[in-house]
């Protein structure tokens, strides 16, 4: 079976319909928004795109933010909530309004605070009253012999 033909959509009016190709440079964590843009984050890359999906495939991609990233942002209603750790500055959430498309800081967070580089490190609540922040505080592992390997 080819890729194509593996990549259909369940749900759509035709379930037989192939599934249509948004980005072209990658993308990740992808999120809807009432302004018609598909907003989203790139592996291994800061900041978070977006695409007006009217356009899919047509318009080109817009850098909105050059801060949160893969597991590092989250879309509510108004905008996109994002944590701000970039060097020279102490560590926030900050809000980006999608009508003005400003970034103000929301809480600034303790200088200290390190985060976890990807995944899940960052969720807000549906009416943006509370933050989960996932906070790397110690990286280690243990060494293990494994007796009788041969």
């Amino acid at each position: 079976m080819s890729p194509a033909a593996a990549a259909k959509s369940v749900d759509a009016p035709n379930p037989d319909a192939a599934a249509v190709r948004i980005t072209r440079n990658g993308g990740i964590e992808a999120e809807e928004s009432t302004d018609g843009g598909l907003y989203y984050a790139k592996r291994y890359a800061p900041g978070v795109w977006r695409l007006p999906l009217a356009e899919a495939g047509a318009a080109p991609e817009e850098r909105v933010l050059d801060i949160g990233g893969e597991g590092r942002w989250c879309l509510g209603s108004q905008g996109i909530f994002a944590l701000d750790d970039q060097a020279g500055r102490p560590p926030a959430i900050r809000f980006f309004d999608l009508a003005t498309r400003r970034a103000s800081e929301v809480r600034a967070l303790p200088p200290e605070w390190s985060f976890v580089e990807y995944a899940g490190a960052f969720a807000v609540s549906p009416d943006g009253r509370w933050a989960v922040v996932t906070r790397e505080r110690i990286a280690e592992s243990d060494l293990m012999l494994v007796e009788g390997f041969r």
